[in-house]
């Protein structure tokens, strides 16, 4: 690959390593390595001084020529503070590259998306990152090789120092955002409720949040971020040790990495997928978590719109993520749609 890396770590050194497993057949030039120190005793997990210098020792696998920068942090920063001083580190060495939590798992097709869209949209300035994923689970209604949305996603992501120089971790100017601009932007009132309560509690407790106040900066510019037809970089810090996934029963647990052949023809105008944003909104940037009658609501529309192969990846992602069943959900409509989607399989065959 030809963009240079960021990873960003922690007290994590497995996922770590694994990490760097994948990056391997990559062998990008340039490799910058950020570790948050260790909490205070009584705040962090038990041995977490270890972990974190093995998250840093991890960094010694890199066995192919390559120039590694280093950031080990002696104290911990948090991860908002922690990440976006990281970011910044990167970009006042780099004018572009690529941006790794320790958490994500990207596809190999994942490297040449970010190093073809960045050389693309390289002046640009309406496009201020290039997203990894796709949570529309890999079918869209008209497929695209890639397209436009409002809203960063994060999980596997770049950009370039031209669009991160605009990123503020406590921005001055929250409550006019929120007032004058977002209305204009938000999809629904949820959606407008969520984004207000999300950019306060990100203003307030910047030593624990980032990614809102990056989502902040694109939205008060109208800039775009170009995302993947099929998703290509799964999460899989979900669990025992997450900062910000470790409970719930997200969907986005069971959403897989998933890989390009030829990456072909994108949108003809420089805009955001309405439809796909709509999505988002609801499901994604809304005051409440979806239930699964949202779900169940959003399946029969695509298959009404004959979007079978859509239908059958929001529902596998769905029950995999709500099995095993609590009492009173809806279980037999899943399945009745799931008996549906299988005959429309076979007829097609």
């Amino acid at each position: 690959m030809k963009a240079p890396v960021l990873l960003l770590l922690f007290n994590r050194p497995k996922l770590a390593a694994r990490l760097l497993q994948r990056l391997r057949p990559e062998r990008p030039a340039r490799l910058y390595v950020a570790v948050d120190g260790p909490r205070p005793p009584g705040e962090g997990v038990a041995g977490e001084h270890a972990l974190c210098r093995a998250s840093q020792a991890a960094v010694e696998a890199v066995d192919w020529p390559c120039r590694v920068e280093r950031l080990f942090r002696k104290r911990n920063l948090g991860c908002g503070l922690a990440v976006s001083e990281a970011i910044s580190w990167f970009f006042e060495r780099e004018e572009e590259g690529v941006i790794l939590e320790d958490d994500v798992l990207p596809s190999p097709s994942f490297f040449r998306f970010c190093d073809t869209m960045l050389e693309k949209f390289r002046r640009d300035p309406q496009v201020m990152m290039v997203s990894g994923n796709n949570f529309s689970y890999n079918a869209p209604l008209e497929p695209m090789p890639w397209f436009f949305t409002s809203y960063p996603q994060i999980w596997g992501w770049a950009s370039w120092a031209r669009a991160w120089k605009h990123f503020r971790l406590q921005p001055e100017d929250t409550e006019f955002f929120l007032r004058e601009r977002l209305p204009g932007i938000a999809g629904n009132r949820d959606s407008l409720l969520f984004w207000s309560r999300a950019l306060r509690a990100a203003r307030d407790h910047p030593r624990s949040v980032w990614g809102y106040q990056w989502c902040k900066a694109v939205l008060e510019r109208k800039g775009l971020c170009v995302a993947p037809g099929i998703n290509l970089a799964a999460n899989s810090g979900f669990g025992a040790g997450a900062s910000h996934t470790g409970k719930g029963r997200a969907v986005t647990q069971s959403l897989q990495a998933g890989n390009y052949g030829q990456l072909g023809q994108g949108p003809v105008r420089s805009e955001a997928d309405a439809a796909y944003d709509a999505y988002l909104s609801r499901f994604f940037f809304a005051r409440r978590a979806p239930c699964p009658a949202d779900w169940l609501e959003e399946i029969r529309a695509r298959m009404e719109l004959g979007a079978s192969a859509s239908a059958l990846g929001l529902l596998n992602a769905v029950e995999r993520s709500l099995v095993p069943w609590r009492e009173g959900e809806p279980e037999a409509e899943f399945r009745a749609l799931r008996e549906g989607l299988d005959a429309r399989s076979l007829a097609a065959t």
